[in-house]
């Protein structure tokens, strides 16, 4: 009985809820109605991609079958990503900092390190006339060290080895021409001498040579050469210019050879020291026979070929050398100096004009002419 009554009771009082102000708010707060009344919430958009068959992925059978479906029969989206704008940082202010100097912290100031002397690099604008470059091209071909005479710059310590070394020397001017400033040191028995043009001096003491060679340098840079001892005619010794251009053809030829004796006081065969030209082959006469000396003349004629082209490596701009060649009592060829604007004003004495009139064709071909003025050479007898 008393359970009926309370189920009784508390039915009645559900009814008794249903009117009146409180009903409505227990129906607000009931779950259904916040179901249906409340407001929807907005739905994500999808979009339909190219992706394969994901855990993301939507599936809708409405959808008709397509070639991006791995079953075949439906469809998968997914949600639209939002798109986030970054924002471009705030500059950031630094400090400037001096280019000759390597900053290790802002407070601090370091030096930059030492840089090492590097050999000079032979290029197009540097001086054709420097001899101590030319020399070092040179030795940069092995076959052509073979016939370079020993060649250092000029100092007290260089110089004394030298001489005790050869017994004598030739000491040159880097950028001398025409034979000016050439002196040629020996070491005698009784001391030390030198020959400047036609004036000799001899020292007891290297010292005193040395002091009087700063002299005659007069500032200038010098280069010291082993002295090859030159052979003679009649007493006098000679050398020989071989001429090697750049041929209208193609490639290089030696286009010309003479034989230059020094005059009888000097110690040079340059023509503007009073030096007189001869032909090559009279000269060789005495020291070899036909066979031989036609041998020894394309020798020196190769040797011009390839000191051209080791030349012309460094120099890209040359078209013409004269080389100056000496012989030794061996007959063998040493190259005393590559010269990178010779005069071809001494094969105008020559009594063949065979050579010089192909030089001069060869020189209009890159664009060269010659006066060929010669006052100071002589022809030889």
């Amino acid at each position: 009985m008393d359970v009926n009554l309370n189920k009784a009771v508390t039915a009645n009082k559900a009814d008794k809820v249903e009117d009146g102000p409180k009903a409505e708010v227990s129906i607000k707060s009931n779950y259904r109605y916040r179901r249906l009344y409340s407001r929807p919430k907005k739905k994500k958009s999808y979009k339909v991609t190219k992706k394969k068959w994901g855990p993301t992925a939507r599936r809708f059978k409405s959808y008709k079958p397509n070639k991006y479906s791995r079953s075949g029969g439906s469809k998968y989206v997914e949600p639209v990503k939002k798109k986030y704008v970054r924002k471009a940082p705030a500059p950031v202010k630094r400090k400037v900092v001096p280019r000759k100097y390597k900053q290790a912290s802002y407070s601090k100031k370091v030096a930059p390190p030492k840089r090492k002397k590097a050999e000079p690099v032979v290029k197009v604008s540097r001086s054709y006339k420097d001899k101590w470059v030319k020399t070092k091209v040179l030795l940069r071909n092995r076959e052509l060290s073979r016939h370079v005479p020993k060649t250092k710059l000029f100092s007290k310590k260089t110089l004394y080895g030298m001489l005790r070394n050869y017994g004598m020397v030739y000491a040159k001017p880097v950028d001398g021409q025409m034979g000016i400033g050439v002196m040629r040191v020996e070491l005698n028995r009784g001391g030390y001498s030198y020959q400047n043009g036609l004036r000799k001096s001899s020292f007891g003491s290297y010292d005193a040579l040395y002091s009087a060679l700063v002299r005659e340098t007069k500032g200038k840079v010098y280069v010291v050469q082993k002295g090859i001892n030159l052979l003679k005619h009649k007493g006098r010794p000679f050398d020989i210019r071989l001429m090697v251009q750049k041929s209208p053809h193609g490639g290089w030829e030696a286009t010309g050879t003479l034989g230059r004796v020094a005059h009888p006081r000097k110690i040079v065969t340059n023509g503007s020291q009073g030096g007189s030209i001869y032909p090559t082959a009279l000269l060789l006469k005495k020291y070899s026979d036909a066979g031989y000396r036609n041998r020894l003349l394309r020798h020196m004629d190769y040797i011009g070929l390839v000191t051209a082209k080791q030349m012309r490596a460094a120099y890209p701009g040359l078209n013409v050398i004269g080389l100056d060649l000496a012989l030794d009592k061996r007959l063998k060829p040493w190259i005393l100096e590559v010269n990178t604007s010779p005069d071809p004003c001494p094969f105008t004495l020559l009594p063949d004009q065979t050579m010089l009139r192909r030089i001069i064709k060869y020189a209009k071909a890159y664009g060269r002419r010659y006066a060929l003025n010669c006052g100071k050479a002589k022809r030889g007898v």
